[in-house]
């Protein structure tokens, strides 16, 4: 069985969760021990709704177990939702914090959720079903390379330290770019863009300094403001059938030429 997809109502739910970090299960049985039993259990992570940052700035060092609280987000276990939320600095300053791993059904990720993560290297979703990961969520966790889906077709956010002499070249095998994934990284000065690539979310590549954007002919949409205040940008090769939205080149005053393929340019 796949960890990531255990069934709850198949698993035995009132066993305790074998926990990597006692610091974590030391901290789930003084919050969420639902019974009283001492034992935190599959089921008590089921119930779960809020985690009240019970864990912000505490030195924990891995969290895959938070896959079980599968009721996240949610107002009560029993509603019935299928796009939830971490909430804001829910995991902020948790220094030691290296590994964890998403509930399936996240839908979006709050405003500094991981903020000054330092050591944080992996982030794992269980599904494929996030849809908005703001870049502060990950500011300052130097040690994290990116976030992807499990099935690696979007990207969510990419460390300004994999940037190679301003370079980034998005995997060949990418489909969308996720909201703000490259914002405000003002070292970026170039982009290599799969032909693979089907869409940019918005705000996805604001304030940086590219200068020139080529976009590959699949590309089918592009959202608002993803270029919004790039100051360097001069010229951008777009498909025809490529819809953009509002605003998406607000603030780039040095952008001459916007060239639909195969030869028409607007100025």
């Amino acid at each position: 069985m796949n960890e990531n997809n255990i069934n709850l109502a198949s698993a035995h739910i009132f066993d305790a969760i074998n926990f990597t970090d006692p610091l974590v299960q030391q901290i789930c049985l003084e919050h969420w021990d639902f019974d009283h039993d001492g034992i935190f259990s599959y089921y008590d992570a089921s119930l779960v709704c809020y985690l009240e940052d019970v864990f912000q700035g505490t030195p924990i060092t891995s969290f895959p177990e938070l896959k079980y609280f599968t009721s996240l987000g949610k107002d009560t276990p029993d509603e019935e939702s299928t796009a939830r939320m971490i909430d804001d600095r829910q995991f902020m300053n948790c220094r030691h914090l290296k590994e964890i791993t998403l509930p399936q059904q996240i839908a979006s990720i709050g405003d500094y959720c991981f903020f000054g993560c330092e050591s944080l290297q992996q982030v794992t979703l269980s599904d494929d079903r996030l849809d908005y990961c703001p870049h502060n969520a990950f500011l300052d966790c130097i040690a994290l390379k990116n976030v992807m889906n499990p099935s690696k077709t979007k990207l969510y956010f990419v460390n300004a330290s994999e940037l190679c002499d301003g370079h980034y070249t998005v995997p060949e095998g990418i489909t969308d770019i996720g909201t703000e994934c490259f914002a405000r990284m003002k070292d970026l000065h170039s982009i290599t863009l799969p032909a693979s690539l089907r869409f940019i979310g918005m705000s996805a590549c604001m304030e940086t300094s590219l200068e020139q954007v080529i976009i590959p002919p699949n590309c089918y949409a592009i959202d608002c403001w993803a270029f919004e205040n790039c100051v360097s940008l001069k010229k951008v090769h777009l498909p025809s059938s490529c819809a953009i939205q509002e605003e998406v080149f607000i603030g780039c005053h040095k952008l001459l030429t916007v060239r639909y393929e195969p030869n028409k340019e607007y100025l």
